[in-house]
């Protein structure tokens, strides 16, 4: 059925080519700009980490890419963690829906490309919280609430 509704075979001839005139020129000023804005959400994604939880949590530390993985502690209640975080707006991606057979572990994903820096200023802390709620651990607070 999906088939039947298709109505191209792919990206759009004439997108395609509007981006292609538009990066001639200026593909590696558009990846210096980028780049420059992807590396202050990661490292600002790393700081409030290390805030929040810094002493229980271990986390990848990309030199590239849009994604951060963090690991929790071991018995952390993963479905507890995504009730809460879900309660509070936070969403991650879980560590199960990458691995191989889709076993519970304690892994998460966090993408930090499209998030504003506001977003991870205001969300790490709230998802550290929520972290240190499920592993029972002492649930922290911001400085700011």
């Amino acid at each position: 059925r999906i088939l039947d509704r298709r109505y191209d075979g792919g990206n759009s001839l004439l997108a395609a080519a509007i981006v292609a005139e538009y990066f001639r020129d200026q593909l590696w000023e558009h990846c210096d700009r980028t780049n420059a804005a992807l590396k202050e959400k990661r490292d600002a994604v790393f700081e409030e980490l290390e805030r929040g939880v810094g002493d229980i949590c271990t986390w990848s530390r990309p030199v590239g890419g849009l994604f951060i993985w963090v690991t929790l502690p071991d018995g952390t209640d993963m479905n507890k963690l995504s009730r809460m975080a879900a309660e509070r707006g936070v969403r991650y991606a879980e560590g199960s829906g990458f691995h191989i057979r889709n076993v519970s572990v304690c892994n998460i994903r966090l993408a930090f490309g499209y998030t504003s820096m506001e977003d991870i200023r205001d969300g790490i802390p709230q998802l550290c919280d929520c972290i240190r709620v499920a592993c029972d651990h002492k649930a922290i607070t911001s400085p700011a609430a």
